[in-house]
């Protein structure tokens, strides 16, 4: 699944670093460097340097770690803006960001290793490639996904309804109520 807004072969790094987020209680404010251990094939698709545009971001593996160190929601569209991109804060810190690669990695890994200001170094692997086993954690981030992208569509009431109507598909006698909820 691509739970995240940003290119695929950026996902696992965002795995990665959004886990040593959560379970150290870190942010980019703790952090001295990150070094990224990839496939070289990442270094064709997601290696822009220097973002300049909330396109380029998307596809810069050094501004998706500090974005997701920050705990931005790599989910939300309207994370990857101009502003984002050239934000002054980001663009120290990505350049703190050194990116590897290994070519007996698989494409849908990363490894990451933080330093950390206090000295500590953490570090996490991710692997994309790999099915969800928790079903239920997997339906909560897709309706997070699907919520985020379709509220500022059409609102979030109606979004939530069409949730709702996907959610209970199984018992409908019929699509109709889904297909008025998206009209």
């Amino acid at each position: 699944m691509k739970y995240h807004a940003a290119c695929y072969s950026t996902h696992a790094t965002i795995e990665a670093v959004q886990r040593l987020r959560r379970d150290h209680g870190i942010g980019l404010d703790d952090m001295a460097a990150i070094s990224l251990t990839v496939h070289p094939r990442h270094l064709k698709v997601c290696n822009i340097l220097e973002p300049a545009t909330g396109l380029e971001m998307k596809f810069s593996l050094r501004q998706i770690a500090v974005a997701a160190l920050d705990g931005l929601d790599t989910g939300a569209l309207g994370t990857f803006s101009d502003p984002v991109a050239t934000n002054p804060r980001y663009v120290k810190a990505r350049r703190r960001v050194t990116v590897e690669t290994k070519p007996e990695r698989d494409r849908m890994t990363a490894r990451v290793v933080i330093g950390l200001k206090d000295g500590r170094e953490i570090n996490a692997e991710a692997d994309v490639g790999q099915p969800a086993t928790d079903l239920h954690g997997q339906w909560d981030r897709l309706t997070v996904k699907f919520l985020t992208l379709a509220g500022p569509v059409i609102g979030e009431a109606r979004a939530l309804e069409v949730f709702e109507r996907v959610a209970t598909l199984d018992r409908a006698d019929d699509i109709a109520d889904l297909l008025a909820a998206a009209r």
